[in-house]
Order: structure tokens, then sequence, then C-alpha cells
């Protein structure tokens, strides 16, 4: 029944949030944005892997690309509405550089496949991403390394119940939403954490910015490296104009250097029109 594959997704999120809250590490903001979502991103990447190897290449799709898509508009949007702002000043040229590798990933999907060539190209933006990041500070980072070693060990878990829990939902509804599904219950950890703490420091956003980039340069190469398939692009246009949408809004969001609460308003609306879309 379709129930028994929700409950088993939401079952999963629930062990995600403790998986993260355990590999928790704090650093400068170059590293926030391009160490840290190594950590933060693996239950996207692996499961958008096991997706693929399991033969459901558009919920794999989906998982990743709404995972970014949720963080920026509900984990960012929603902050901006609870706590009435978000500083988001000093990070334009971290939110340009993520714009632009989304951009790039629309790119790649007008022939409808992602390959491994496509995937070499994703992972030598995210190599440019990572020596400025360097260079930006990676500051000194902080963490109980065995705890966090043990909140990783603690993801693997979660994410065979979560893909599970898809192969089951698409039986009900459609394979892109079940994928979304999926992308909601591996971000909401995110959610939650930003909405308790807020996203008040600039290594906070760098951090959300950076599991956005990851979502699309990282995630889904990896995923396909690791499947030893390509994967092919089932709804060309629509992929395209979720992406698009996704970097415009962003660049948009970033350039004013605040998310006030209207605009978190407006991208909870976008959110909901991409879903429609879908």
């Amino acid at each position: 029944m379709w129930w028994v594959g929700l409950a088993v997704v939401v079952i999963a999120s629930f062990m995600f949030y403790i998986s993260s809250k355990l590999s928790e590490v704090e650093g400068g903001k170059g590293f926030n944005f391009i160490v840290y979502p190594w950590f933060t991103t693996l239950p996207e990447t692996v499961a958008t892997a096991l997706l693929l190897i399991k033969d459901f290449p558009v919920a794999a799709l989906f998982n990743s690309v709404f995972s970014a898509v949720f963080d920026l508009c509900i984990v960012l949007g929603l902050t901006a509405i609870v706590y009435g702002r978000v500083e988001v000043g000093g990070l334009l040229d971290l939110a340009l550089g993520t714009s632009l590798s989304i951009l790039v990933f629309a790119f790649l999907c007008f022939d409808s496949v992602i390959n491994i060539y496509d995937s070499m190209v994703l992972l030598a933006i995210l190599a440019i991403l990572s020596v400025y990041a360097y260079f930006l500070g990676w500051g000194r980072p902080r963490a109980n390394w065995l705890v966090t070693l043990a909140g990783l060990l603690l993801s693997v878990v979660p994410i065979y119940f979560l893909v599970e829990g898809v192969e089951l939902l698409s039986m009900y509804i459609s394979e892109a939403y079940a994928g979304i599904v999926s992308a909601v219950a591996t971000s909401i950890p995110d959610a939650i954490i930003a909405l308790v703490y807020g996203l008040r420091s600039e290594e906070a956003v760098a951090s959300l910015l950076g599991a956005i980039t990851h979502d699309f340069v990282e995630n889904i190469p990896i995923a396909i490296l690791l499947s030893g398939t390509s994967l092919f692009v089932a709804d060309t246009a629509v992929t395209v104009a979720i992406a698009s949408v996704t970097a415009v809004t962003l660049l948009f969001t970033f350039s004013y250097g605040r998310v006030s609460r209207i605009e978190g308003y407006i991208m909870l609306v976008i959110f909901l029109v991409l879903l429609l879309v879908v």
C-alpha cells in the first residue's frame, strides 16, 4: 500500500535528522561551502545512485534536483519568514558560482541524457569551485570526528529504507513525485536545523549554498559513476525549466544582500509552482 511506502520514507527522514546532528562540522565560509556538503548531501548521492541501479532514473534525477529546490525555496524561504530576514550580503560570489553551475547542468540536459563525459564536466566545475573556496578560507574545522564518522555510518541504514520507500511509492504515484518525496525526506533535517537555530552566520548560509551546488555538480555525476550507467532525462523541457528557475531565483535573491519575509513567501510560491510543473 502507498501509505507503507510513505511511512518508510518518514522513518528514514527521522533517522537522517539524527545522523545529520551527529555529523555536524564547523568551519570557515569556504569549508562550509565546498567540504561540509560532502557530509550533508551523502544521503542524496547514495540514494540517487541506488535508484539509478534499480532502474528508477526519473526518481533519481528529481531526488537530487528537488533536494536543491527544497533547500533554496523551503529552507531559506521559511527561515526568512520565521526570523524576518536572512543576511546574505557577503555571499554573492558563491551564489553566482552556484547559479552558473546549475545553468551548466541545465545545458547538459538538452540532449536528454547525462553521461560519463557530462559527469566529468560537472565534477570539473566542482573542482574549480573547490579551489576558489580554499582561497576564500577554510578556517579551522571543528568537530568530534569519531561522532561525525558514526553519524555518516548511521545514515547508511535510512538510505536503504528511503530507496525501498521510493520503490513502493512509485507503484501508486508517478516516479517523478516519488523522487520529490525522497528529496524532501533527505532535506527535512536541514529545514529543522535552520528553523531552530536560524541562518545567522555567513558560514551557515554558505553551507546551504554548498548543498545546493553539490546536488547538481556532485550528487548526480558521482551517482552516475557509482551506478555505471547514464542518466536519461525523461522530460527535458521540465528539467531544464526547473533548473533554470532555481538558478535565476537564487541569483536574484542573493543580489539584494538579504532575504526578506516577503521574498520568503515568494520562494514558497515558486516551490509550489515547480511542483505543479512536474
